[in-house]
C-alpha cells in the first residue's frame, strides 16, 4: 500500500506521533494507501519551516518575472504527472477518472498559470 506522509521543510515525513489512517477508495471500499496523521506538533513544524522559507529564502528576494516563471513551471510538472495525480484523485474522492484527468488537474495546473499572466496597465 502507498504512503503518503507530511510534507514539511521539503521532505516528506511521518507524523511524530507515528499515527496513521487508512484512505479508502469509495468505490472499492477498500484501503488503497496509508496516510500520516498529523496533529499541532506537524502544524507547527510546518507553519515554523513556511516562515523560515518566505523569511530566509529566495522567495521574497526573486523578481516577479521570476515567481511567474517559478510557478509556470510547477503547473508544468502537474501536467507532466497527470496520471498519477489523477488517480490519486478519483481513489481518494470516487469521481470518474475522466473528470480527474480531464478537467481537475488541468484546472489545478492552470490555477498556477494564472499568477504569470502580465497585470493590466494602471489606468489611473
Amino acid at each position: 500500500m502507498e504512503f503518503f506522509g507530511h510534507v514539511i521543510d521539503g521532505a516528506e515525513v511521518k507524523s511524530a506521533s507515528g499515527e496513521t489512517f487508512a484512505s479508502v477508495d469509495p468505490y472499492t471500499r477498500e484501503p488503497w494507501a496509508e496516510v500520516a496523521l498529523g496533529g499541532a506538533g506537524e502544524v507547527d513544524r510546518a507553519v515554523t519551516a513556511a516562515r523560515r522559507a518566505f523569511d530566509e529564502g529566495p522567495w521574497p528576494r526573486l523578481s516577479r518575472a521570476e515567481r511567474g516563471r517559478l510557478l509556470h513551471r510547477l503547473a508544468d510538472l502537474i501536467v507532466a504527472d497527470t496520471d498519477r495525480l489523477a488517480l490519486a484523485d478519483t481513489r481518494d474522492m470516487g469521481k470518474p477518472i475522466a473528470q480527474s484527468r480531464g478537467k481537475d488537474v488541468p484546472r489545478a495546473a492552470d490555477n498556477f498559470r494564472f499568477f504569470r499572466r502580465p497585470r493590466p496597465p494602471d489606468t489611473s
